[in-house]
């Protein structure tokens, strides 16, 4: 995270030497640009959502005693996705159990509520409420074990010494998507016909 903040106030400087950024400033702008890069990559390809997110092992499962349901805190605050379980990727048992979680909307999960689905023995639904996962099914020893989640992070999660995760051959997508949010162009080219071009844009 600190190599990326640094890059962009020297790429900026290069662009426009009047333009100079507090690095908190760069790093406000990192964070918004990274949300909107991730929520692009899944418009546009969403397999490649996967390489954004970061695994978090022995997540612990606890009981909501009022609602006499399983739960997990999020470890982390993640990016807000349009997609069933948000910025939520995968869940998983540790090794050992042989069960596939899979997502669900609220409203689905209500309609679900106490039928047989719930009592399916190779799946679990769970569904994203606020900072809680609750599943719809959950049997002692996963609970006991604790789970595996895999998240879209936000940029503010990670250490300044942390990578940031990034899909191969994406880093140029992601640097437009912070000059847009820093309202900095890139100088313009001309092309073979003398017109302006500006390149490629993220939108």
């Amino acid at each position: 995270r600190r190599q990326w903040i640094d890059f962009i106030k020297e790429h900026v400087g290069k662009i426009d030497p009047q333009r100079v950024f507090h690095k908190n400033v760069l790093s406000e702008a990192l964070g918004l640009a990274y949300e909107n890069f991730a929520y692009d990559t899944y418009r546009k390809t969403p397999y490649e959502l996967d390489a954004l997110g970061r695994t978090h092992d022995i997540v612990p499962v606890l009981l909501d005693a009022t609602k006499n349901k399983y739960y997990s805190e999020l470890p982390c605050s993640i990016i807000p996705i349009d997609k069933v379980g948000s910025g939520i990727i995968e869940i998983g048992t540790e090794e050992g159990f042989g069960y596939d979680f899979v997502p669900m909307y609220l409203h689905e999960a209500r309609l679900t509520g106490g039928l047989e689905v719930e009592t399916m023995l190779s799946e679990i639904n769970y569904t994203l409420i606020g900072e809680r996962v609750y599943y719809m099914s959950m049997t002692n020893a996963i609970a006991t074990a604790g789970v595996r989640m895999t998240l879209v992070q936000q940029w503010s999660e990670y250490g300044l010494d942390e990578n940031i995760p990034m899909p191969a051959g994406q880093s140029q997508r992601f640097i437009e998507t912070v000059l847009n949010v820093l309202n900095v162009r890139n100088p313009e080219t001309l092309d073979n016909n003398n017109t302006n071009n500006y390149g490629t844009r993220a939108r």
